[in-house]
């Protein structure tokens, strides 16, 4: 499925380093941007959150730290009132990169956690 709207967040903003415990800067980043997009999130009919890191390490590890983050994530969307029966987490591991993983820049730009708006009541 294509969203329809898509929101991404940097892990390095969102998270401290090689944890899903988010930071106090993450957490504003998340509400300003969510904030600014709370009509629309409140008005999708489905959304997927999804975890991404780079490849550098275990696929298990990162497939696992991909995953609670992206749990954290949804967390904080119901915590701001949306229904958590709309909202899926999942993670995505080092699989879809969007970057080059050969670079730090590019490793940084993979490890990201994306909302994806995958339906919407007009």
């Amino acid at each position: 499925a294509r969203a329809l709207d898509l929101l991404r967040f940097p892990s390095a903003i969102l998270f401290e380093k090689r944890s899903a415990d988010i930071t106090a800067e993450g957490e504003k980043s998340l509400l300003r941007d969510i904030e600014a997009s709370l009509d629309l999130l409140k008005r999708a009919t489905y959304i997927e959150v999804v975890g991404h890191t780079d490849d550098v390490g275990e696929d298990d590890y990162n497939l696992n730290l991909s995953e609670m983050r992206a749990e954290v994530v949804r967390m904080f969307l119901v915590e701001l009132g949306l229904n958590s029966r709309k909202i899926v987490a999942t993670g995505a591991g080092a699989e879809f990169p969007i970057a080059d993983n050969n670079t730090p820049e590019g490793r940084a730009e993979n490890r990201r956690v994306e909302i994806l708006i995958l339906g919407r009541i007009r």
